[in-house]
């Protein structure tokens, strides 16, 4: 049971690092892409511009001028449509943020609430000595560390983590890769 509730404590205190990915992905799930109309705009651009191509502009000035009119409308209605595209797409990117981020918030609340004053994990107190009554805040006996304890020093650990091996826009950790030499270094200690 102790293990279970170490466990489970620890994946609820890494939650903010699992949280980024899953907000990723639900954007990118959720999230048209570019439209069949976006597409059919930038073949038709593409179109003209090969025909524009093929006719000098100072032998047929006319029919040159009209090409990039309408080149130039067409690119600005393309415009206007990926600029709208983008607009939704960051709506509905920061919605399944609020979503999970609520989720994960109210989940950890739960199991903070259901687990208050029982032990993530029990070790001999003349390890614990010096901290042994800090770290059994709220509820536990000397030697055990509280699930609240347990969680507290989870996030800070991942924090650090995190702020070394994160990357600037998510957070999260770049890639796995870059945390085998900092396991390592635990492992071998």
């Amino acid at each position: 049971m102790a293990l279970a509730a170490l466990i489970v404590a620890t994946l609820v205190a890494c939650s903010g690092c699992i949280t980024s990915p899953l907000k990723q992905f639900l954007s990118w799930l959720m999230c048209a892409g570019v439209g069949v109309e976006e597409k059919r705009l930038l073949q038709e651009v593409s179109s003209l511009r090969r025909r524009l191509q093929n006719i000098s502009m100072a032998d047929q000035f006319a029919a040159w001028a009209k090409l990039q009119r309408q080149i130039n409308a067409i690119t600005q209605t393309y415009q206007n449509k990926a600029s709208e595209r983008q607009r939704s797409d960051e709506r509905i990117q920061g919605l399944c943020s609020t979503a999970v981020t609520f989720l994960v918030s109210a989940a950890s609340v739960w199991y903070v609430w259901c687990s208050y004053g029982s032990a993530a994990i029990e070790l001999p107190p003349p390890l614990l000595s010096p901290l042994a009554s800090l770290l059994a805040v709220p509820g536990c006996q000397p030697g055990e560390v509280s699930v609240v304890v347990w969680l507290a020093c989870v996030r800070s650990v991942m924090g650090r983590l995190t702020t070394r091996f994160g990357s600037k826009k998510t957070g999260a950790p770049a890639s796995l890769q870059a945390l085998w030499p900092l396991l390592n270094q635990l492992v071998a200690r």
